[in-house]
């Protein structure tokens, strides 16, 4: 576990992008993993944008809560907290 405030920005810095965070400037590693799975025969796709953040940088955020990441806006649909000072967001396009 990362232990210092710091140190968890300092890598979120590192290999994350800046982000708007309802407004204010923040950082966040942004994700945009693919799905694809076989449900009865019936192709399935589809993404599910997430951020990772410092756990401090998003105690305001709530769900609908908006994210500016690259130009495009996200919306906040889960807050999922790791336990060990960061927290995943689950996004989507509206």
């Amino acid at each position: 576990m990362i232990e210092s405030l710091a140190d968890r920005r300092m890598l979120v810095e590192s290999a994350g992008r800046e982000i708007l965070l309802s407004g204010q400037p923040a950082f966040g590693v942004f994700d945009r993993s693919f799905f694809s799975a076989d449900a009865g025969g019936v192709g399935i796709e589809s993404s599910m944008p997430s951020l990772l953040a410092v756990d401090e940088d998003v105690v305001a955020v709530a769900h609908g809560s908006a994210i500016v990441i690259d130009a495009v806006t996200y919306h906040v649909v889960n807050i999922q907290p790791d336990g060990t000072g960061f927290t995943r967001l689950l996004l989507e396009k509206r």
